[in-house]
């Protein structure tokens, strides 16, 4: 990564788990196993992975609750989605690799998002200089999708403060 290049940062959904400390947030990479990453091989299997996915990330329903075409979207490109969890989980990034990040960091985080996703605000936020950590209340995960009336204010906000 080029810093000096980069003006500003306002990741919504770090891609990994970095930062986090295998002994220090165990706890919270612990809420993993709740995903899991059989994928299977039937059509079945493939939909209880999705739904143990969607349900962690959006809360028990939020599986059901999608529209036909975004579950039909989602089974789709499951077997990518379910590689991509399968690889963060091995990820063992340490936070103090993101010290020398000088770029503004604008970092968000929802209260309602399971704490493995909060945790690596956290940590991302404890190493990067000057970074600065919001976290939204009464929002979940998908929060710039689900409660974009929400985030969207904030996000425009950090970015014209820069």
């Amino acid at each position: 990564m080029h810093s000096a290049r980069l003006r500003t940062s306002s990741p919504t959904r770090p891609r990994s788990w970095t930062g986090q400390d295998a002994h220090e947030d165990a706890d919270a990479r612990a809420t993993l196993a709740d995903i899991g990453t059989r994928w299977g091989t039937t059509i079945d299997e493939h939909d209880q992975w999705l739904l143990g996915f969607v349900d962690f990330w959006g809360g028990t329903g939020a599986w059901k609750a999608l529209r036909a075409e975004a579950r039909d979207e989602l089974r789709r490109v499951g077997w990518v989605v379910r590689e991509g969890v399968r690889s963060l989980v091995g990820d063992t990034t340490r936070g103090a690799t993101f010290g020398s990040v000088t770029a503004p960091t604008h970092l968000f985080s929802a209260d309602r998002s399971p704490i493995v996703g909060q945790r690596v605000v956290q940590r991302l936020g404890e190493a990067m200089r000057g970074a600065r950590v919001t976290k939204v209340p009464g929002v979940g995960h998908m929060g710039p999708v689900a409660s974009a009336g929400i985030v969207n204010p904030l996000l425009l906000d950090a970015i014209s403060a820069r």
